[in-house]
């Protein structure tokens, strides 16, 4: 109560001794003032001027994290709990299959064919393009106009394709002996029977099943004009 009486009393001293609004006013603009300089002349303690520095979010200096899908697909992630994006189950475990079978490969193309199917599954989930089997030409009739297969022993990998093409000395066709192909292939669905005439006239077919396979162009025969094909598991 004492404290109480006392205070207007004192505020009236204060304000007779010339303590009025626009001298509280004066004194708050010269600390402002001091602390301003202070702070521009870095005369402050480094860490009492993060007081006057506007706090950044966190994520706002971090770029989002994207997965090649989502960049070539514009579909939305699928994320866990902690905000990674999560790899479909499938395509990973055939991409850990064939990798994991790649050191048993004995053969290239048994070593090409794991890594196409890992790639291939990695591409599924990106929605990009597979890598797609080779395909080997060869040429019926030398540039000579010799009547040979060019070239008349080839190997390839097992789902490959050969392309024959007409070069010179047509006309030529493919047929493959049912006693010269592995068992359980149909020689009617890899031969062409009927003439290529033309030159650049092609004819393809594709190998799923591995083993030898002899073929020849039926008018050229008696000359020497068959081949041999090995496709490799």
């Amino acid at each position: 109560m004492e404290i109480e009486s006392r205070f207007p009393t004192l505020l009236m001293r204060r304000r007779g001794q010339g303590w009025g609004a626009g001298a509280i006013c004066g004194a708050v603009a010269g600390v402002m003032l001091v602390t301003v300089v202070a702070f521009l002349t870095g005369k402050l303690d480094p860490s009492q001027t993060m007081l006057f520095m506007v706090p950044v979010p966190p994520q706002a200096s971090k770029a989002p994290v994207l997965s090649v899908k989502e960049i070539l697909t514009g579909m939305q992630p699928v994320r866990n709990r902690i905000g990674e994006p999560v790899m479909d189950a499938q395509p990973n475990r055939q991409i850990r299959e064939a990798l994991s079978m790649y050191d048993a490969c004995s053969t290239y193309c048994c070593r090409r064919n794991m890594l196409m199917s890992a790639v291939g599954a990695a591409a599924l989930t990106i929605g990009a393009p597979a890598l797609a089997a080779e395909t080997k030409t060869v040429l019926m009739g030398t540039d000579k106009g010799e009547l040979k297969f060019v070239p008349d022993e080839l190997t390839i990998c097992k789902g490959d394709s050969v392309m024959w093409k007409v070069n010179k000395a047509q006309p030529h066709n493919i047929v493959f002996d049912e006693e010269g192909v592995p068992s359980g292939v149909s020689v009617d669905s890899i031969s062409k029977e009927e003439y290529l005439n033309a030159v650049g006239d092609t004819h393809q077919a594709t190998f799923t099943v591995a083993g030898d396979y002899k073929y020849y162009c039926q008018p050229h025969q008696g000359a020497g004009m068959i081949a041999t094909l090995t496709v490799s598991a």
